[in-house]
């Protein structure tokens, strides 16, 4: 958009784009983007760009109550907002997650107080971000969760947001949760919550670039468990409370509460995943070396679950806990050892028992090994999945060769609200087919079957129809030489 008056974006869906979402350049004013869904976006789901030419700035742009995911998997500069200019920017109760670079971006690029040409008075508030800097796995750094950088006049704010989920295979990356970066000035960072943070990793790194940056900024009464800051870049630092073990102060646990999408835009969560791994830290068990399984599943990088020399059927599993409906899939290699046969012959498998009978393969990989340790390739196996059936039950299956390791396992979804209770089947019978079907909120089900002689009749011997866990209606031909077949659905937790 370029020179437009009080345009407004409200509940749309943006997704699957070579590009960005929306785009807002000079002399737009008073836009409104409210209640909307971006998902798998190659740049960020909103940019506001100025060249900080003689055109006018764009100002008054509201961003509100959405939802965005998975941005930059094709450009990993790409961000999910990004404020390059303008008056008046207000980020406000938003979703954030999956980003390859930064979650939020206020930059201007100005060295110079003078040249400012009037931007400022941006506002964040209230946001939840999780899940920046996931291209840090591979060579992507200099960021946070939330960046500044160029001169940022006063009045402008961070209020109140919940970032979390910040991890990176090394410490000594330049990736953080706050980041200020050279020249921001005239910034307040108040009341947010800096959580989930990996041991050694600095919440909030407020810097100082160099002696001649105007330390003009302050931040108030913020809440973090991680163990490691930098407050140079501040004037007033003061209220700085940290926590261990998830123990939360009752003023953090309200920020949390209270940031992202507003009570009337909450079903817009109800069917993307959310930026919690849901693998992490439950019970997994494997084919060999099961005693350290549970390293694949620690959130540290640098430990690694890998298959005994001598395991010829090697597999590693994870009970979720609850059904969920997998949307995305990540596969981390170990980080101090290059293994292609590792990384190549294997299935991810769902299903809702732990003998995996009735299996669902989400996603495979072939015989070509995916990257390891190379500059700007994504060297994770990440799979964006659109399966709505719930699964309690994953497990990495080789299905050739035998090596199987990898250092973690992540699962990300939304919880499955397919019903426990009982249902009927319906049937009819037309051209010698005999269709079954069920109801379609019961997908997930399976459906079990048993053939016996005409004297025996039902036995207990049921097996699972393949496939049946990810319908809700199949079609049977009729006019064989089974004497007998039963059939009966099944909810298996």
């Amino acid at each position: 958009m370029t020179n437009t008056l009080g345009v407004q974006f409200i509940g749309n869906t943006i997704q699957r784009q070579g590009t960005c979402g929306i785009q807002l350049y000079a002399g737009t004013r008073d836009t409104l983007i409210q209640g909307n869904l971006f998902d798998d976006l190659t740049g960020a789901a909103v940019l506001q760009y100025h060249s900080y030419g003689a055109a006018e700035i764009p100002t008054n742009t509201m961003v509100a109550d959405n939802v965005m995911r998975d941005s930059g998997m094709d450009f990993m500069a790409a961000t999910l907002v990004d404020n390059m200019g303008g008056y008046g920017f207000q980020v406000v109760r938003n979703d954030l997650a999956d980003s390859q670079y930064d979650g939020f971006v206020a930059g201007n690029g100005i060295a110079s107080l003078a040249a400012n040409n009037g931007q400022g008075a941006t506002v964040v508030a209230s946001n939840r971000v999780a899940m920046a800097m996931e291209g840090a796995r591979y060579d992507v750094q200099d960021g946070g969760s939330i960046y500044t950088s160029g001169v940022w006049p006063p009045n402008s704010y961070f209020i109140g947001n919940d970032i979390y989920d910040i991890n990176q295979p090394n410490t000594n990356l330049w990736t953080f949760g706050f980041y200020q970066d050279e020249g921001s000035y005239g910034l307040t960072w108040s009341n947010n919550v800096i959580r989930d943070v990996f041991a050694g990793i600095k919440g909030a790194n407020w810097q100082r670039f160099d002696s001649a940056e105007w330390p003009n900024n302050s931040a108030i009464s913020n809440y973090t468990d991680a163990t490691v800051y930098n407050s140079q870049g501040l004037t007033l630092f003061k209220g700085y409370v940290t926590f261990t073990n998830g123990a939360m102060p009752s003023a953090a646990q309200a920020i949390v509460q209270a940031a992202g999408v507003g009570p009337g835009y909450t079903n817009l969560l109800s069917h993307i995943y959310s930026g919690t791994n849901l693998a992490r830290g439950k019970f997994t068990w494997a084919s060999s070396s099961n005693a350290i399984s549970q390293a694949a599943a620690d959130w540290n990088y640098n430990s690694a679950w890998h298959s005994a020399p001598t395991d010829t059927n090697s597999w590693w599993a994870v009970d979720l806990g609850a059904p969920y409906v997998i949307q995305r899939l990540e596969l981390i290699p170990r980080t101090d050892l290059d293994e292609p046969d590792a990384r190549c012959n294997f299935q991810v498998q769902a299903a809702n028992n732990t003998n995996f009978t009735g299996r669902t393969v989400l996603a495979e990989q072939s015989s070509v090994p995916f990257a390891y340790k190379t500059t700007n390739l994504r060297n994770s196996w990440i799979k964006y999945l659109n399966n709505p059936a719930g699964y309690r039950y994953l497990r990495v299956q080789k299905t050739s060769g035998s090596t199987l390791g990898f250092a973690e396992v992540q699962a990300y979804g939304y919880s499955s609200t397919v019903p426990a209770t009982a249902t009927k089947l319906s049937c009819s019978v037309s051209n010698k087919t005999l269709t079954l079907s069920w109801p379609s909120n019961y997908l997930g089900w399976v459906l079990l079957a048993q053939t016996n002689s005409l004297p025996t009749g039902l036995t207990t011997n049921w097996v699972v129809v393949p496939g049946s866990s990810a319908v809700t209606t199949m079609n049977i031909p009729l006019g064989g030489t089974n004497p007998s077949v039963f059939y009966r659905l099944m909810y298996q937790p």
